[in-house]
């Protein structure tokens, strides 16, 4: 999964972005599946190992959906950030705010 060399710049800048503020040390034990973590923490984990190597595509089918808004906000607005990367996203919750960062959005809804 990681290169040879794990780069601690690219690792920590892959942390912040996806807001991970719940380890305190590199050596922490992550139990088999994540047991020992939440949901969220789950789902922040995830998209650190996206940042960590980026591809062009990200489908992200409700990635952040065990976040709470504040989070899922800041993480969306790295991911939209990458001006190289397309970004198919997948809520049930699409707030008002985060409908004009999209450059399009197909709702599903029978209204």
């Amino acid at each position: 999964m990681w290169d040879q060399k794990l780069s601690p710049t690219n690792l920590q800048s892959s942390l912040d972005k996806a807001k991970i503020d719940f380890t305190t040390t590199n050596t922490q034990v992550i139990a088999e599946n994540g047991q020992n973590l939440s949901g969220g923490q789950k789902q922040r984990l995830a998209l650190a190992r996206f940042f960590y190597r980026p591809k062009p595509i990200a489908l992200i089918d409700e990635g952040l959906s065990a976040l709470d808004a504040a989070t899922a906000i800041e993480i969306d607005d790295a991911l939209l950030a990458d001006k190289d990367l397309t970004l198919l996203e997948v809520s049930h919750h699409l707030s008002n705010e985060m409908k004009a960062k999209y450059d399009e959005i197909i709702s599903l809804d029978q209204e």
